[in-house]
């Protein structure tokens, strides 16, 4: 399964670094399918392509990310923080983020949360077989 993902970041050049390493190093494990420079074309985009995991850098004008968060009764997404502010790392884990990086981005850092979004996928998956 390949794990769909949008990018949220005001910073074309954090967008474009992230984009670059999923599809250079990750391609066959991820596609980017949205890159968005406010929190209000992130809600649209997410309401349109349902992704399984989003990129979400924090300090944006207007919104942050944690409004982003806020905007959903229920996050229908896994959400990895990329930021460069140290400061909302206990915000960021009361959110549930399933990681939280601190820029400059490492390409490594990329691959082990794509493959910490499978496995999470992996066990979703068979607790809902489960279930029934």
């Amino acid at each position: 399964m390949k794990i769909k993902a949008i990018i949220v970041d005001d910073e074309k050049q954090s967008r474009d670094l992230i984009y670059n390493f999923c599809t250079t190093y990750h391609n066959d494990e991820i596609t980017i399918i949205e890159q968005c420079d406010s929190v209000n074309s992130a809600i649209i985009a997410i309401n349109n392509f349902n992704p399984d995991l989003v990129f979400l850098d924090i300090e944006m004008p207007e919104k942050n990310g944690f409004d982003l968060i806020n905007h959903f009764e229920t996050v229908p997404f896994k959400v990895v923080f990329i930021t460069a502010h140290p400061d909302f790392y206990l915000e960021a884990i009361k959110c549930s983020a399933l990681d939280y990086i601190m820029k400059p981005i490492n390409p490594l850092t990329l691959k082990s949360i794509i493959d910490k979004v499978k496995k999470t996928e992996l066990i979703d998956e068979n607790f809902k077989n489960s279930m029934f």
